[in-house]
This record gives structure tokens, sequence and C-alpha cells, in this order.
């Protein structure tokens, strides 16, 4: 008895990824491109591609889509809000009419428009509500900073106090996380 098995590999389809923005990274541009780049493109039928951004569909008949073999370009007729972007290369199907493997590929970034804020301040070892005035000179300040969608960075850090500023790292800031 002979068997045979017969596999059958599609050899046109190959794996896509979002090369910009990168996965999960933030920008301060309303306008961020976002690129698709496809490692083998030669047979992506681009008539078939759907990329979902924020849950809106495009195609490469939307002004805002660009097939150029290798990539995917996408540029927003209008500007993002601040927060999360979700995009979602959902559909793309070769020239056999095949789904490209590992659909969809989904990518997300942020879109930071606001710097960061205090979200909480107040005088060490005083107990009364601030604001207010005091006239100790050995109570020490405390501030909680927050950025929402990305990372304060501590070397940016300025606190004024009686016309001296101090910058981190300095023996008169401490930073905790």
């Amino acid at each position: 008895v002979i068997t045979f098995l017969l596999v059958s590999l599609s050899i046109m389809a190959q794996p896509a990824y979002m090369s910009l923005p990168l996965d999960s990274s933030t920008t301060t541009n309303r306008l961020q491109p976002i690129v698709f780049t496809f490692s083998t493109p030669s047979s992506v039928d681009p008539s078939t591609i759907v990329l979902f951004v924020n849950g809106t569909p495009y195609t490469v008949f939307d002004p805002e889509l660009t097939w150029s073999p290798a990539n995917l370009y996408f540029t927003p007729s209008d500007s993002f809000d601040e927060g999360e972007v979700v995009c979602s290369l959902a559909v793309v199907l070769d020239f056999s009419g095949d789904t490209i493997p590992g659909l969809p590929v989904v990518g997300r970034f942020f879109v930071d428009l606001s710097g960061p804020f205090i979200w909480a301040s107040g005088l060490v070892g005083d107990t009364l509500p601030t604001p207010h005035t005091t006239t100790s000179s050995t109570l020490g300040g405390w501030w909680i900073v927050v950025d929402r969608y990305s990372d304060l960075d501590p070397l940016s850090l300025q606190i004024r106090v009686h016309g001296v500023t101090y910058t981190f790292p300095s023996s008169a800031i401490t930073l905790t996380d």
C-alpha cells in the first residue's frame, strides 16, 4: 500500500507588520502617518486590502490609503484625538484569492497632545490643607506629576523655589516611581 500525502502551501503568501509608528509608541503628531510593510509584496492584490484605523475601514480606493510595494501608507485626512489609535490590517488577499497568513495584523500607538501636569501637591510634615502660606523654612514640598500617554523625562523636571531653580539629578530632589 502506497500512501501519498499532498501538502499545499501558498508560496505567494507573506507576512506584514506595522513599521511606522512603532507598536505601542507615543507621538505628538495629530496627523501621524501609518505604514504597514510587507516582506514579499509582489503577489499582494492591492484591491483587496482593508485597513481599519480606530474602527473605520479604508481601502486603496480611499484617498487616505496608498499602496506602493512593499509599503501600505495611511495618511489621515482628519486629526487624531489624544489617546490610543488602533490599526488593524484586516484583509489582504494574494492574486490567487488566498488570505495572507497572519492576519489580522494589529498595531497601536498613542497620541499625546498634552504635557505633564501636577496631579497633587503639598508640604512634607504640614497638616494644613493646601494652598496656604507657611513661614517654616524647613518644610519640603511634594508633587505628583503625571503624563497620561508617555513617560516623564526626569531630566526635564525643574522646580523653582524663591528664585532658585532645582533640576534632577539633585540632592534637593527625590524621585519615586
